[in-house]
């Protein structure tokens, strides 16, 4: 996937205007990858604790969303919403279990 433009309008740095257009563009594909990335895990492992929230787990949620922009407080921001989305399809799947 190609990185998308790093503005809509010009600044450099991004702006807090154009972040918060790119943040609700991307935020549907970091949540499907979060979504993604706990089925998978669930295939390897049992579903008995809620999911956590690590130093490991975040940095992999950085990775996940590395290939959608440059921008640092974006990125972030991205991350956050694929952990919350693994999270949340981990937590209803724990629901389900029993």
């Amino acid at each position: 996937m190609t990185v998308p433009p790093q503005d809509t309008h010009g600044c450099r740095p991004m702006c807090e205007l154009c972040r918060a257009d790119l943040f609700a563009q991307l935020r549907g594909v970091a949540r499907s990858r979060g979504h993604f990335w706990a089925r998978g895990i669930a295939e390897v492992i049992p579903i008995d604790r809620t999911w956590p929230f690590t130093d490991k787990s975040r940095a992999i949620a950085l990775r996940k969303v590395a290939d959608l922009t440059r921008d640092e407080p974006l990125r972030e921001m991205l991350a956050t919403e694929v952990e919350d989305a693994a999270a949340q399809w981990w937590n209803r799947a724990l629901e389900q279990v029993g």
